[in-house]
């Protein structure tokens, strides 16, 4: 049986703590404490703090605010989900690390086989394809759906936003420490796929992992996620695919960087995207909601 205690710290102008203990889900006790947290619109989940669309009363500058206060919630949430991993998770995890690892056992094939098909019109597809892995389109995209949702007050454009630029950010900071830590030669300089310099700010070695690999995946699954759609996940990570492919085409990456860049944007978008869709009732876990004027923390054991 799993016992939920719901605690909400108000502003002086709101109610008073409240504190729920029953053997219900969290979500039935945040449906049983409606002045507790912040009604979400129709199909959205109620977990999720940035759903505080401005037709129900909260302006565009709270809901900027709440969006701004959850940035770091949702950091935490996501950056801790591997103590809430169940075995599939950890399955799925290994196996993609595996797979990255042992690529580099063939990333001197790959690359040969790269360099050999090199022409005019590869270059040309790869440097548009490239582009697609850098910040440019993905603040494009992420602040284009963002402010549309807003001054529509289209909340699922908003969120679709939102979560776009989150996952680009948090798949961008673990990126960035992984390739200082590893320190990886990239493979254009001849040094061969075990070549590493650890902890080092020279971007000959930051090979390891691909950091445009990480934001274009980390863009197509968070939007595929939301869009929920055969067409559009086939679409974006087709195209996600090609930018990752082009960078080996390029010699900036061995193989096994991309494969691992591409999992962990994956890991990211995916994550953001369904961080808020429900939590297991039979385990124990953590739960803050940031509100506009409330912080509501859910334990459920």
């Amino acid at each position: 049986m799993a016992v939920t205690f719901l605690l909400t710290i108000a502003s002086a102008a709101q109610a008073s703590p409240v504190a729920i203990a029953s053997p219900a889900a969290p979500q039935a006790a945040l449906q049983a404490a409606p002045q507790a947290v912040p009604q979400a619109a129709p199909q959205e989940t109620p977990a999720d703090s940035s759903q505080s669309p401005s037709s129900s009363g909260v302006d565009i500058g709270d809901t900027l605010v709440s969006d701004i206060v959850a940035l770091g919630a949702d950091a935490l949430l996501l950056y801790g989900a591997p103590a809430r991993w169940t075995t599939r998770d950890w399955a799925i995890a290994g196996g993609a690390t595996a797979l990255g690892l042992g690529a580099m056992s063939v990333d001197d094939d790959v690359r040969e086989v790269a360099l050999r098909n090199q022409g005019v019109d590869g270059d040309a597809i790869a440097e548009t394809a490239n582009w697609f892995g850098t910040w440019t389109p993905a603040l494009a995209i992420s602040g284009g759906l963002y402010v549309t949702g807003l001054a529509f007050d289209w909340p699922v454009i908003r969120i679709a936003g939102r979560h776009v630029g989150q996952s680009v950010l948090y798949a961008g900071l673990l990126t960035t420490t992984i390739k200082v830590v590893a320190g990886r030669q990239r493979p254009l300089f001849d040094g061969g796929p075990f070549v590493f310099d650890p902890f080092t700010s020279d971007d000959s070695n930051h090979s390891f992992i691909s950091g445009h690999a990480t934001l274009v995946f980390a863009i197509a699954s968070s939007l595929s996620a939301d869009i929920d759609h055969p067409a559009a996940t086939v679409g974006l990570y087709g195209l996600a695919s090609i930018t990752g492919l082009s960078r080996i085409y390029t010699d900036r990456h061995w193989a096994s960087d991309v494969i691992l860049g591409a999992a962990v944007g994956t890991a990211c978008g995916y994550g953001v995207s369904h961080l808020h869709d429900a939590l297991d009732p039979s385990g124990s876990s953590l739960l803050i909601v940031p509100g506009v004027d409330r912080l509501t923390m859910i334990w459920t054991f």
